[in-house]
C-alpha cells in the first residue's frame, strides 16, 4: 500500500485506511469531516505529508 490516510477522532478513536492509488486517498481523505476530528493527514509511499486537516473550531 503506498498512500495511508491517519486520522485521530475528537473521542480517541484512531484510524488508519491505506490505498494503492493517490485518487482514492484523496478522495476518502477529502469527505472526512472536520467538525468530528482532532488531526488527520494524507502520507505517500516515504512517509512525507501529502495533506493535512485540523479540527474545525466550532461555535
Amino acid at each position: 500500500m503506498a498512500y495511508k490516510v491517519e486520522t485521530k477522532y475528537d473521542d480517541g478513536y484512531e484510524s488508519i485506511k491505506e490505498f494503492d492509488s493517490l485518487s482514492d486517498a484523496k478522495s476518502y481523505f477529502q469527505n472526512i469531516d472536520e467538525r468530528d476530528i482532532e488531526l488527520s493527514t494524507l502520507t505517500d509511499e516515504n512517509g512525507e505529508i501529502v495533506a493535512k486537516k485540523e479540527a474545525r473550531k466550532r461555535k
